[in-house]
């Protein structure tokens, strides 16, 4: 199967690709005027597969925060309290485990 050279240039696979372009193009375009806006939002759509309004959105928002090695979802876990976690992994600190 053939795949058109369109859908080839649109490929940004990863995440982080994505991430690393916004990086990239996120103080051109805070520094560039309306017309080059234009372009540049044009460009960053294609590329990264995002629509016009949410990439705007990024792109005039605040900066992007580099993700350093080992971000993710350790920080998302970290946040839960002792009970939530135990729970999540099937204790009840309700009952009495030796059923009295």
């Amino acid at each position: 199967m053939l795949l058109s050279s369109h859908y080839m240039e649109r490929a940004i696979v990863s995440a982080r690709a994505k991430r690393e372009y916004v990086e990239a193009i996120y103080q051109r375009y805070r520094r560039a005027k309306r017309a080059e806006k234009r372009q540049i939002l044009d460009e960053f759509c294609h590329v990264a597969d995002y629509h016009r309004k949410s990439a705007s959105r990024l792109l005039t928002g605040p900066p992007p925060e580099p993700k350093g090695h080992g971000a993710g979802l350790a920080g998302r876990h970290a946040k839960l309290s002792p009970e939530l976690r135990a729970r999540r992994h099937g204790v009840d600190f309700g009952e009495d485990p030796l059923g009295d």
